[in-house]
């Protein structure tokens, strides 16, 4: 099945705060969900590790949407 990505309004904020290099590696990097960890205590989320960044994302199967919620450091990810 092909999601369509979308991207919050955080999670694109981000992205275009990034070096060309960082933004590549996000584009190119496939959001595949069976390699994604689910994220405890919230059955909907998965996080995915993408160099140094941590990727957190929805999928939303009814309308085949796999929605970026959050791109970040380690560190700073799961405080929000």
């Amino acid at each position: 099945m092909t999601y369509r990505v979308e991207y919050s309004r955080r999670a694109a904020n981000y992205y275009r705060c990034q070096t060309e290099a960082q933004q590549q590696l996000l584009a190119e990097r496939p959001y595949d969900a069976n390699l994604a960890i689910p994220l405890r205590g919230k059955a909907d989320m998965r996080r995915m590790r993408v160099g140094d960044l941590r990727v957190l994302f929805q999928i939303v199967d009814d309308e085949s949407v796999l929605l970026v919620v959050d791109i970040g450091p380690r560190g700073d990810i799961y405080r929000s």
